[in-house]
């Protein structure tokens, strides 16, 4: 989890809508929208043999929600995350 934090600390420095277009960052924003953190767009997944399963296209991120926030400012307040870039 601690690595989709740090992707919702990124979100929030950046212009949304946002397109996010790697796996990696398609998994936790799966996780991110699961937790009702961001509302997001995001593509089926494209089975592959083993761990080759790759996502069919980008997601997109509309919003980080109000949960969202809260969440980053108890992390921040926790001191368990920093907002680089600010």
């Amino acid at each position: 989890m601690a690595m989709a934090i740090e992707l919702l600390q990124r979100l929030r420095c950046s212009q949304l809508p946002l397109i996010v277009d790697t796996d990696t960052e398609i998994s936790q924003c799966l996780l991110l929208r699961s937790q009702r953190l961001i509302d997001a767009d995001l593509p089926p997944l494209r089975r592959g043999q083993g761990k080759n399963s790759t996502y069919a296209g980008h997601a997109i991120v509309m919003r980080i929600t109000e949960q969202g926030y809260t969440r980053l400012d108890t992390a921040i307040d926790a001191g368990k995350g920093t907002i680089r870039g600010h």
